[in-house]
């Protein structure tokens, strides 16, 4: 096999030939133009690296139009090819895998739920590569959890470098040590995220720059929503006050972040950084339960019903929750409160099986059930286009979760006839606008960013920002400064010390 795909004729003129007489269509369309230019930027660039492409751009279609092209390229050569995704969820996978069955291909679904998965997988590689009559085109869609394991290490590893398209989704996931020698050193890779690292992640920036390559081609949500390739949405914004126990109780939390980070982020050990990520779990936690929240939800609710709703939830405690009186999680407190406001609701969680989950999502699309209640399995990757409005009561400082959230609901749906979708976010305040304390202009400024960087592309941008600049100058903040960290992408310092859950 030709190392110089040069002379294979893999080139970019090629790759437009191959585009203008594509026949896959995405929501009535060809490849958008900034597709075009990714899939030409990955040829230029080796056949290596990043996409950080906005959510809702199209990732997994730009991946699979280049799969297909590049399995027939490889059939016509007479060569097997072997396309491998790897995704952090079951619910993404079966995604990925309906996609791909879609386009004609058969799937091997690596995870626990395809127990035969290795004896599959097995089978498939040794008919791809026991002689040059059979060449074999091969799609496998696997979970992080399965990738890591010795059993598909060992599998993968008898496939080809030179004949392996390795694509890892939501690939920020795979930013830390214990992804070193699990991601193959495959000729072809691609890695694929809306915010491959935020600004304060130097580390997960180095490996994955080791083991994909650079970002080769971005595509943000300005772009999208100017080429409407997202639709327009609207944004509101509830100012909830803490009251004075949660105060109390952020507080104590922030002075022991301020400890730990006494001696720079860059000297702490690997249990620093875990006790670290702990205190800001348990910090984001009190503003996603924060009761005033509750109080505006439950009168919000009770006005009217809106089909295709979702609910973020904190995976925080509630007091709110009346069945025992006892500390439980937000997303039951938020399912009673709609649910006696006359809502149907079911939740999308790492506790539902994959079936379940199908089943919610389907009767959520023709609206059998009114709204989903979820916490982060929605958060990475998965289409949920006919979802019309969001309430986002987790107030995440992290950029990835709030950037990829919005993206949830701005995807297009011609089925349902979407136009446009509703966002509302909660602006967390000290109680009864006390400012006084360091810890409460932080906390401000850091809702203040996230919220600006929502509203300046909604449709009612400036009734948004009239709100956002009364909240500033009520706690003495230069708003100037918050729209340069905006811009600047200096969201948060916040870090979570990567450890693998699968759902």
């Amino acid at each position: 096999i030709c190392d110089d795909w040069q002379e294979r004729g893999l080139t970019v003129d090629k790759l437009r030939s191959l585009l203008e007489r594509s026949s896959i269509q995405q929501d009535g369309h060809d490849l958008y133009e900034h597709q075009e230019k990714a899939i030409e930027a990955w040829y230029e660039h080796g056949h290596q690296g990043i996409l950080a492409h906005c959510t809702g751009a199209g990732k997994t279609y730009t991946s699979l139009y280049m799969a297909r092209e590049l399995s027939g390229q490889f059939m016509r050569d007479g060569y097997s090819f072997v396309f491998v995704v790897a995704v952090p969820f079951q619910i993404l996978g079966e995604q990925w895998a309906s996609q791909i069955e879609e386009m004609g291909f058969s799937v091997i679904r690596c995870w626990s739920e395809n127990p035969n998965w290795d004896d599959e997988l097995l089978v498939a590689l040794t008919g791809a590569f026991s002689g040059r009559d059979s060449i074999q085109q091969i799609f496998i869609v696997t979970v992080n959890d399965t990738l890591r394991s010795d059993r598909f290490q060992e599998l993968l590893n008898k496939i080809p470098e030179n004949l392996l398209f390795f694509v890892g989704d939501e690939v920020h996931r795979h930013g830390s040590e214990s992804y070193r020698g699990k991601i193959p050193a495959a000729r072809m890779k691609l890695g694929l995220s809306a915010t491959p690292w935020a600004s304060s992640e130097s580390e997960r920036e180095v490996l994955l720059k080791e083991f994909y390559g650079p970002v080769i081609d971005e595509f943000g949500m300005k772009e999208a929503l100017e080429g409407h390739v997202l639709c327009p949405y609207s944004y509101a914004v509830a100012i909830t006050p803490l009251s004075y126990d949660e105060a109390e109780y952020y507080a104590k939390e922030t002075r022991e972040i301020a400890k730990i980070l006494a001696g720079g982020l860059e000297h702490l050990s690997y249990s620093q950084k875990k006790e670290l990520s702990y205190h800001y779990r348990i910090r984001s936690g009190i503003l996603g339960t924060c009761k005033a929240k509750f109080t505006w939800l439950e009168k919000e609710t009770s006005v009217r019903v809106h089909p295709r709703t979702l609910f973020y939830c904190s995976d925080g405690k509630s007091e709110r929750l009346e069945s025992d009186g006892a500390d439980q999680r937000a997303i039951l407190a938020v399912g009673e409160i709609v649910g006696r406001n006359g809502w149907k609701v079911a939740k999308i969680t790492a506790e539902e099986s994959a079936k379940k989950r199908r089943i919610n999502l389907y009767e959520f699309a023709n609206t059998s059930i009114d709204a989903i209640l979820a916490i982060k399995v929605l958060d990475e990757g998965f289409d949920l286009p006919s979802c019309e409005r969001a309430y986002l009561l987790a107030s995440s400082k992290n950029e990835r979760q709030f950037i990829q959230r919005r993206g949830r609901v701005l995807r297009h749906s011609p089925a349902t006839g979407k136009t446009n979708a509703e966002l509302f976010d909660f602006l967390v305040v000290p109680p009864e606008g006390d400012f006084g304390e360091p810890w409460a202009i932080n906390l401000v400024e850091s809702e203040l960013i996230r919220c600006y960087e929502f509203a300046r592309f909604a449709i009612n941008r400036d009734q948004c920002l009239e709100v956002l600049l009364s909240i500033a100058r009520q706690s003495g903040i230069d708003f100037s400064q918050i729209e340069r960290k905006v811009d600047q992408r200096n969201y948060s310092d916040e870090i979570e010390v990567d450890v693998e859950v699968e759902a």
